[in-house]
C-alpha cells in the first residue's frame, strides 16, 4: 500500500492515517501514536511508474518477435544473414539484397531491442522489490529464457539447420526453440 502522499490526522487519543486519493476514508486508525504507522509509511517502496509501462512494451515486443520468428520459418529466411550469428553476412549494419535478409534482419533487431528492455525492466523491478518478490523472479526467469532462446536460434543459423535442412538435430532444435518461446511469453505474461 503506498503511503508516500498520505494524509496523518491527529486528535487527542487517536491517529488515524489516510491514503490518497479518498481522503475521507482512513486506512489506518490507532488510540495512541505509534511507531508502527510511521515505519508502514516506509517500508514499502512505491514502484516506478516506469516498470507497467516496460513490462508491457516487453510483452508486445516478445509477442511481436515470435510473430517475426513466424514470418522467418514461413519465408524460409532463416539464412536470410548466412551461416554468421549475431552479426548479419559478416557485417554489423547489412546489405539488405533481397526480403530474406530484411526479415531475418528484422528479427534479430526486435529480439536485440527485447534484450535491452527486459535489462531495463530487471534493474527497476531489482531496484525497487524485495528479493522474495515473484515479479523478480519471473524478470529474472524471463531473461534466462530469452537468452536460451537466442542460444537456440543462433545455434540453428550457425549450424546450418534453417531453409530445407532435414537433419535429425534441426528436428530436435526447432521443437525445443518453440517450447521456450511458449515458455518466454508465459514468463513475461
Amino acid at each position: 500500500m503506498r503511503f508516500h502522499r498520505s494524509i496523518v490526522s491527529w486528535t487527542p487519543g487517536a491517529v488515524t492515517l489516510y491514503a490518497d486519493p479518498c481522503p475521507s476514508i482512513p486506512v489506518v486508525s490507532h488510540r495512541s501514536i505509534s511507531v508502527t504507522i510511521w515505519s508502514m509509511a516506509t517500508r514499502d517502496t512505491p514502484p516506478d511508474s516506469r516498470i507497467p509501462i516496460l513490462a508491457w512494451s516487453m510483452l508486445w515486443l516478445t509477442v511481436a518477435v515470435v510473430v517475426g520468428g513466424a514470418l522467418v520459418r514461413a519465408t524460409d529466411s532463416g539464412a536470410g544473414c548466412g551461416e554468421s550469428w549475431p552479426i548479419c553476412g559478416g557485417q554489423i549494419i547489412p546489405e539488405i539484397g533481397n526480403y530474406h535478409t530484411a526479415i531475418e534482419v528484422s528479427h534479430r533487431l526486435m529480439t536485440g531491442l527485447l534484450g535491452f528492455v527486459l535489462i531495463a525492466v530487471f534493474v527497476l523491478v531489482r531496484r525497487h522489490y524485495d528479493k522474495s518478490h515473484r515479479l523478480r523472479r519471473a524478470v529474472f526467469v524471463a531473461g534466462i529464457l530469452l537468452i536460451i532462446e537466442s542460444l537456440l536460434g543462433a545455434s540453428l543459423v550457425l549450424f546450418g539447420w534453417v531453409e530445407f535442412d532435414a537433419s535429425i538435430a534441426r528436428l530436435i532444435v526447432v521443437p525445443i526453440h518453440l517450447v521456450n518461446t511458449f515458455l518466454l511469453v508465459a514468463a513475461m505474461a
